[in-house]
């Protein structure tokens, strides 16, 4: 059974995996238990890019959630190589952005895209931009800028986004080889459960074919054609009642019945039993 690890000491991991990857900034790290389970909300100002946190906290999370169907589901993880579960079912994260850090990257796009600079609003804690003059994709394009933008590259934002890119394909290339790999693997799992699962589908029907060459062999040795030879073959005998007749017959179906819907007996000689022997 998976190790079970609690919200609050998961909350003392996240701390201690962003002080390893994200020397020098400043994170909050909360957890929140409630009647459902539990979270952890991360918050940090300016510093690395939203993606780069995700990748680091999101691998604490002990739950996964389908909008499509309302439906949570519990994950296990792993810590050092043990399989554990975390007591967060979820890991939120929220960057907030300073003026200067917003006003910089607005700066570029507008440049970029040759229109008027954007008001940028509120504080060296918290600032947003006036995004109402901009269609669809250029709002989408400026969210992405400031999201994926490390804080360290906002004089640079655009560069620093193709060497992103660039890094995120060479890492693709690189993995490659695992890939298929993996794929290869899974292939061959299928593949080999399928044989195994037609194999067991012919030998169920082999098995089948024996149970009805049985029944149809039994058919011919076996005469009912007196009242005696079907109590005979009901398994009673003397003088008996209907009640008793037809308690012998469905004793006798029940043990028949192979708990998949067939019967190891032949059912229309048993039935001919019962009827001759309730005559």
């Amino acid at each position: 059974m998976s190790r079970y690890i609690p919200v609050a000491e998961v909350a003392k991991l996240i701390r201690k995996e962003l002080k390893a990857n994200f020397a020098g900034i400043k994170f909050s790290v909360r957890s929140s238990s409630y009647s459902g389970g539990a979270s952890i909300d991360v918050r940090w100002l300016d510093g690395p890019c939203t993606p780069d946190v995700d990748r680091i906290v999101k691998q604490f999370q002990g739950a996964t959630f389908d909008p499509m169907i309302d439906l949570k589901s519990s994950v296990t993880g792993e810590l050092n190589g043990e399989e554990v579960r975390f007591g967060s079912d979820y890991v939120m994260t929220h960057r907030d952005l300073s003026c200067a850090f917003v006003e910089a990257i607005v700066k570029q796009f507008c440049a970029s895209h040759k229109i008027p600079m954007l008001k940028v609003t509120g504080n060296e804690k918290s600032a947003w931009v006036d995004t109402r003059s901009l269609d669809y994709w250029d709002d989408r394009q400026l969210s992405e800028l400031l999201r994926n933008t490390d804080a360290k590259d906002a004089s640079r934002a655009y560069a620093a986004q193709d060497e992103r890119k660039q890094r995120e394909q060479e890492a693709w290339e690189c993995e490659a080889p695992e890939r298929e790999r993996k794929a290869r693997e899974q292939a061959e799992k299928e593949a080999r459960e399928r044989a195994e699962r037609e194999d067991r589908e012919q030998r169920a029907q082999q098995e089948r074919q024996r149970q009805e060459q049985e029944r149809a062999r039994i058919r011919r040795q076996v005469v009912i054609t007196t009242r005696a030879q079907a109590l005979a073959y009901l398994g009673v005998s003397g003088t008996v009642n209907c009640a008793t007749i037809l308690q012998a017959f469905r004793e006798r179906v029940k043990r028949a019945s192979d708990g998949h819907g067939g019967y190891t007996e032949d059912m229309d000689l048993l039935v001919k039993a019962k009827e001759k022997a309730l005559l």
